[in-house]
């Protein structure tokens, strides 16, 4: 059995055909399923997410699947539980989450609140949009509220307004979560300072965004045959030096290339930039931690 984690890693760049069942996660024909609920749908162009609330469990296995994923991702919330991101179930659940905004924001008294239900609003119309755009849904499939809803639109003032709130409340979110990770410093540290040596072989998302400016460590195991990063992914060395000078190259050229053949260990590579970052999958490697574990740990060939 692999962890979770591994497990979404593997989903993310499994084919739609292929099936695996993993404890109490498993995929089948481009579905991934947390229990019986579907959390995922592969699409030719696209991957549907289900961003809905569940269980304590469910939501950990969302928040890994969500950072092994990459491409395009539509994220969609107010799916009942055992869906299986039919058209009908995706058009019944953002008609319900319609009605219930629009109820809410007509009920609301206080302008903040009515301006949280508008945003909502503005939310799901971005949300259909893309659905539409990626010819999830066609316009003649969707329910009368929806069509409603694209038909009008909102208007340009309204839409700024909504957006200077989207603005001001992500802002606010990320200065709560960027509190609450300080009060955690310490923990975070801790983790870093265990995983250099040895002591775990992966690291929060909080100690990887607070402590490590949100790239990933990696370290030679296995008598140096392979690379760990704190993702708890191996890397074979052979790989791990074939990015280390695809990224030293561009960092040379100081150039920024995304096209790349190669693959480190079936994951692609989006991007080097001309700094020598390396950006693999869902994972990001800091050119001077590569460097770093190649003069400290490959050429002083600590485990020889």
């Amino acid at each position: 059995m692999t962890t979770n984690q591994d497990f979404c890693h593997q989903y993310a760049h499994a084919s739609k055909e292929d099936n695996a069942k993993n404890m109490n996660m498993s995929y089948s024909n481009g579905i991934m399923y947390s229990y019986q609920t579907a959390i995922a749908k592969k699409l030719d162009n696209c991957t549907l997410f289900n961003c809905t609330s569940y269980s304590v469990s469910t939501s950990r296995q969302q928040e890994h699947l969500r950072y092994s994923l990459s491409g395009t991702i539509i994220e969609i919330d107010g799916l009942d539980d055992g869906n299986r991101f039919t058209k009908e179930e995706i058009i019944a659940g953002l008609t319900y989450s319609l009605k219930d905004s629009v109820n809410k924001f007509c009920c609301s008294k206080r302008e903040s609140t009515r301006n949280r239900y508008l945003l909502e609003i503005h939310n799901l119309f971005l949300t259909l949009k893309r659905l539409l755009n990626h010819k999830v849904l066609l316009k003649k499939d969707l329910s009368k509220e929806l069509k409603a809803l694209i038909k009008k639109e909102v208007t340009s003032a309204t839409l700024e307004k909504l957006v200077e709130i989207e603005k001001k409340e992500i802002a606010k979110h990320k200065k709560d979560a960027i509190r609450r990770a300080e009060e955690r410093r310490a923990d975070f540290q801790q983790e870093v300072n265990d995983f250099k040596t040895g002591e775990v072989n992966y690291i929060s998302y909080g100690a990887r965004d607070l402590i490590c400016n949100g790239f990933d460590l990696i370290k030679l195991v296995d008598e140096g045959k392979n690379i760990l990063t704190s993702r708890h992914i191996k890397i074979p060395i052979s790989h791990g030096l074939k990015l280390f000078r695809l990224a030293t190259t561009q960092k040379d050229l100081k150039e920024t290339k995304q096209d790349f053949d190669f693959t480190v260990n079936g994951f692609p590579i989006n991007r080097i930039e001309a700094n020598g970052n390396c950006y693999v999958s869902c994972h990001k490697f800091e050119y001077s931690e590569i460097l770093r574990c190649y003069h400290d740990e490959y050429l002083n060939q600590k485990y020889k």
